[in-house]
């Protein structure tokens, strides 16, 4: 994203940035903001911080954006594993009624306990 030359450019960006937090996907997001920590903690570590975190806390500060950013990453590793693992398949037990399908139905398999099992 390219640095804004005015202020309603600034602004357009800021609410681009909103929009994705908001209504993207949740595991760019987090993507994205498990990158920002990694590159906060890498500047406060090798670049001039500029005074704005005391020599002493820099490492401590950056050792935290560290672990926030592998939490995050561990975070969209866990949600994408969710999304590409299908659920197990449960099976429907239910009594077999009195009446309506027969035994002779293909779609009904009848057990010697009167239970059926079908799969959704």
């Amino acid at each position: 994203m390219p640095l804004p030359s005015n202020a309603q450019e600034l602004v357009a960006q800021i609410h681009q940035v909103i929009w994705m937090i908001r209504r993207g996907q949740r595991e760019v997001t987090l993507a994205t903001a498990a990158l920002e920590l990694f590159a906060a903690g890498t500047w406060l570590l090798t670049g001039p911080n500029l005074g704005l975190v005391p020599t002493g806390v820099s490492s401590y500060v950056a050792s935290g954006c560290y672990v926030m950013g592998a939490v995050l990453l561990v975070w969209v590793g866990y949600r994408l594993w969710q999304q590409a693992v299908p659920p197990p398949l449960r099976l429907n037990l239910f009594r077999q009624p009195s009446r309506g399908r027969w035994p002779s139905d293909p779609r009904v398999a009848c057990s010697s306990n009167g239970w059926v099992a079908t799969a959704n």
